[in-house]
């Protein structure tokens, strides 16, 4: 076997061992059944609807009807979607630290190689000469408040339709 040859079977080799050893590893955890991620979404405060009639049993239903309801986890998650977004808009005006590692391999033949590494640092900051991060900033702070009006509506309706039925 040439010193080319040698390399790629062992190059191949370790690429093999080192994807099958990612499925080894899997703890019971792992296996475990996920939680439910919508089960999670719950809205925060009592029902908006709040005219039960006096009714105790209305009362609970509201409630369960509020906690319930996908018309409201759906609008939750579009709340937190809008929250990620007023984030990220955030984190676009501070400066940005990135760090990492560079490196080269190379030579005239796959007999004579040579490799070098160099770690790296990198400091950016953009300055918002048009105003982009700006419009950005904004439509992401009117995009959850939109998102939090559809939550309050969401729920709202579901108490309708509650106390209708």
């Amino acid at each position: 076997m040439t010193g080319a040859s040698h390399g790629i079977a062992l190059g191949s080799s370790l690429a093999l061992a080192v994807l099958l050893s990612g499925c080894a590893h899997e703890t019971a955890a792992d296996r475990a059944p996920r939680p439910d991620p919508v089960a999670r979404l719950t809205p925060a405060g009592d029902p908006i609807w709040r005219e039960n009639l006096g009714d105790p049993a209305l009362a609970d239903l509201l409630r369960r009807a509020d906690l319930g309801a996908l018309d409201v986890k759906i609008a939750l998650a579009r709340l937190e979607r809008a929250q990620a977004e007023v984030d990220l808009a955030g984190a676009a005006a501070g400066p940005r630290l990135e760090a990492g590692v560079a490196g080269a391999l190379g030579g005239r033949t796959f007999a004579s190689r040579r490799a070098v590494g160099a770690p790296t640092l990198e400091a950016t900051y953009e300055f918002d000469v048009s105003g982009r991060i700006a419009r950005l900033r904004q439509a992401a702070a009117s995009e959850w408040t939109a998102s939090a009006a559809e939550v309050a509506g969401a729920r709202l309706l579901v108490g309708a339709e509650t106390a209708r039925a």
